[in-house]
């Protein structure tokens, strides 16, 4: 397909895709593309692009669920048990970037 036929441009068709992905707002659909990228890139360029594409995502994604988790510290106490499985999914979205 395209990969093979654009053979130069890989990493930027792999994080083309994934960016297309961001915008419909399927974030997990969107990691997986970039995780596949990085496993299957061959030349450095390509995998320096996917993966500084990747970390940037990640870093928004990260700041984005910060913010939320600080726009919302007036919350009932059961909205309090949300916010603990929301500093669950923190801690893996950190875990996954390091």
């Amino acid at each position: 397909g395209a990969l093979r036929r654009f053979s130069d441009d890989v990493g930027r068709l792999w994080t083309s895709l994934a960016d297309y992905f961001i915008r419909l707002g399927h974030f997990e659909k969107a990691r997986d593309v970039f995780e596949e990228g990085i496993n299957t890139v061959i030349t450095v360029r390509d995998f320096s692009m996917v993966f500084d594409a990747y970390t940037q995502f990640e870093e928004t994604m990260i700041s984005a669920k910060m913010q939320e988790e600080e726009d919302e510290d007036d919350a009932k106490a059961a909205a309090e048990d949300d916010l603990l499985i929301e500093g669950d999914d923190l801690e893996l979205r950190l875990a996954r970037l390091q």
